[in-house]
């Protein structure tokens, strides 16, 4: 029986962008070939140690026809086949952002009593497990510089003077789904 698959259990960063994932096996004495077997969304791609369809690395692209609990496996083959190595596939939908960090209080960021838009603030999280990218909302009253849907960890803000309260949000995407909304409050506190 051949030894552990290695490779990403997870598909989700796969499906649907083209890029491969790789799946390896390490050679085992006195097999003459190995027969691989992938689910349905699942398609190999290629050999790169070179030998075609006795390799013990494949390449696979993914499509959203994955479903958890599918298994990608691999036999030996000599006299016979030996039993199948599996490795089964779980769609993880990624987890909610930890925390936000950035300004709380925006009145500092104005320029002075007459500004008509706060200096830039940036908003961040740390990367999450699963995740492919971020989509961020802001309040009324904001404007954002970066872009609300992206890859990026960070948000750049603007706030108009009319800018009283409300939440920066933020939640991780992939193509499994999408985490929980984490929320920031925001507010323009002057000096009393």
């Amino acid at each position: 029986t051949p030894g552990v698959i290695s490779g990403p259990t997870n598909p989700c960063g796969y499906i649907n962008t083209g890029v491969a994932a790789t799946y390896t096996i390490r050679k085992i004495p006195g097999a003459l070939s190995y027969v691989w077997t992938v689910p349905a969304g699942v398609t190999i791609t290629g050999h790169p140690g070179g030998l075609a369809d006795d390799d013990t690395i494949i390449t696979v692209t993914f499509t959203n026809a994955v479903v958890s609990g599918s298994k990608i496996s691999v036999q030996t083959s000599g006299c016979n086949l030996s039993p199948l190595r599996t490795l089964t596939l779980t769609r993880a939908v990624p987890a909610i952002p930890v925390a936000v960090t950035g300004r709380t209080n925006v009145c500092p960021a104005f320029s002075g009593p007459s500004s008509t838009l706060s200096d830039t603030v940036i908003y961040r999280i740390n990367k999450v497990a699963n995740a492919t990218g971020y989509t961020w909302t802001i309040p009324v009253g904001a404007d954002s510089i970066s872009g609300l849907t992206n890859t990026d960890t960070f948000i750049v803000v603007k706030f108009r003077s009319t800018f009283t309260s409300g939440n920066i949000s933020v939640k991780a995407i992939s193509p499994c789904g999408s985490s929980t909304i984490k929320y920031y409050a925001v507010s323009k506190l002057t000096a009393t």
